[in-house]
């Protein structure tokens, strides 16, 4: 499995609520940050905890995966911003849907390392 299917696959779990399967695409040493709250996880236990004790958890609908070349985009703001695509770096723009009805627009820059088929 190639890791732009890498990145569906972390997605799918989340979704799925299979936490137990995160490790296979998340380091050990993982940092996930929040900044919209302030929250920074260290490590997979911690991450998976956050995930497994989410009062109101999320389900993630991917409208576009970004990697591959590096590129360059322009913001809202008119600011260039480069996008590292190679190796293992992704980003992931998602709706998010809420337990409680509510939607919002969600992306993620993360490394993903190639998922065990």
């Amino acid at each position: 499995m190639g890791n732009p299917n890498s990145v569906e696959a972390f997605f799918g779990i989340l979704n799925a609520r299979r936490y137990e399967q995160l490790a296979r695409l998340v380091e050990p040493g993982v940092i996930t940050e929040w900044p919209q709250s302030g929250e920074r996880i260290r490590g997979i236990g911690n991450t998976r905890a956050a995930f497994e004790h989410d009062p109101y958890p999320a389900y993630s609908l991917i409208q576009r995966v970004i990697g591959a070349e590096d590129k360059w985009v322009l913001t809202p703001s008119f600011t260039l911003v480069g996008v590292a695509g190679t190796g293992d770096h992704y980003i992931a723009e998602a709706r998010t849907k809420y337990a409680n009805g509510d939607t919002s627009g969600a992306s993620t820059s993360s490394n993903f390392r190639m998922a065990s088929t």
